[in-house]
């Protein structure tokens, strides 16, 4: 329900864990949410990150090795008690620390190069958006 009851999805990942937020953010739009990712063009990563305002939420998505990017502007947005919710690899994440929802997918490694396992995380993705699609569905029956 955090999502649905947003102002703007404030959406933040960096390097591998980039995709999933460029997905996330197509698939809200499609849905109508209001959407931002934070996509550090020129290196504004915290600049982006200070327009997250009252009533919005972050989700922030990191991996081992954690984007210390993503984990900053997590910190941030606790401290200013903006709603965070994290996609992430283990409960020992330190995005975890700063989570008021968390969502785990495990990675796997083969020859030393850790992977997220792609299916797994678009399939939890895919979950959100239609859990999110229905609860606003909801919401416009409840108003009706």
């Amino acid at each position: 329900m955090i999502l649905a009851k947003s102002n703007v999805v404030r959406i933040a990942a960096q390097r591998r864990s980039f995709p999933i937020a460029a997905y996330l953010t197509y698939a809200f739009s499609h849905l109508g949410v209001a959407n931002m990712l934070l996509d550090s063009v020129g290196g504004m990563f915290a600049e982006q990150g200070k327009t997250i305002r009252e009533g919005d939420v972050l989700l922030a998505i990191s991996f081992s090795p954690y984007a210390n990017e993503v984990l900053k502007l997590a910190g941030n947005a606790q401290e200013r008690r903006i709603p965070v919710i994290v996609i992430t690899d283990s409960i020992l994440s330190p995005l975890g620390l700063f989570s008021d929802v968390y969502l785990e997918v495990k990675e796997t490694e083969v020859f030393g190069f850790r992977g997220v396992v792609l299916g797994a995380l678009m399939c939890l993705a895919l979950s959100l958006v239609v859990e999110l699609g229905r609860q606003i569905e909801q919401q416009k029956k409840e108003v009706k």
